[in-house]
């Protein structure tokens, strides 16, 4: 009885031990590239080196979150409207054409786009932007919306990050991780609020009530 309760003492110790060293690399890993808001139409450049995914186990990888609101669709109709760009390794930019967003992954050879379509104006949304050695998953206000398969390994640019310049509306918090965000830690991420100066907070957190995108996505 004595040497299993030693034992059970042990493995409650390096439970502890394991949780706190994996929320420790969970809060130092990430980059916050933007930690307020600012307007779309104003070109802003992040001239900090970003670490890259060196000695991971998934080889190239790396992630992006943060929030977007898009005024007006309208505005730089029929013009290449960049509203995140890192050489397009991430590119996040509003289609030219229609109110979707397109993501960028360049890869060793070529550029490969996910177009996301149907976001709404005046709405705030989510993204959550994963890159593998293999694939790269878009995720829309926690919610996985597109898992591309890319044909060539993912290009790490040494390019400064670029946010804003010639869309009318607002981005906001921007985080970068050297790593895969798992399907449960973008969640969380978009379970935040958006900063308080991007919009006048609602009565009720209409960012967490996801039946206008969920309709969407069965109507499609």
């Amino acid at each position: 009885m004595v040497v299993l309760g030693i034992l059970a003492v042990l493995a409650v110790l390096g439970l502890i031990i394991y949780l706190g060293v994996t929320l420790s690399k969970t809060k130092t890993d990430e980059v916050v590239i933007l930690s307020g808001s600012q307007s779309g139409k104003q070109e802003v450049v992040y001239d900090r080196s970003l670490p890259r995914s060196f000695n991971q186990a998934e080889g190239l990888v790396y992630s992006y979150t943060g929030w977007i609101l898009v005024n007006d669709f309208t505005e730089g109709y029929g013009k290449a409207r960049s509203i995140l760009t890192k050489g397009n390794s991430p590119g996040i930019a509003l289609d030219t054409t229609s109110n979707s967003l397109v993501f960028s992954v360049k890869t060793y050879g070529t550029t490969e786009t996910v177009l996301i379509p149907n976001i709404p104006a005046a709405k705030w949304i989510h993204f959550g932007m994963v890159v593998n050695q293999q694939a790269v998953d878009i995720y829309i206000n926690g919610m996985l919306r597109q898992h591309h398969t890319l044909s060539q390994l993912p290009d790490q640019t040494e390019d400064q990050v670029v946010m804003g310049g010639n869309w009318d509306g607002v981005l906001g918090r921007v985080s970068y991780f050297p790593r895969t965000l798992s399907a449960a830690e973008v969640q969380i991420k978009a379970g935040e609020a958006p900063p308080a100066d991007l919009h006048p907070s609602p009565s009720s957190p209409q960012y967490f009530d996801l039946t206008w995108y969920t309709g969407r996505l069965n109507s499609t």
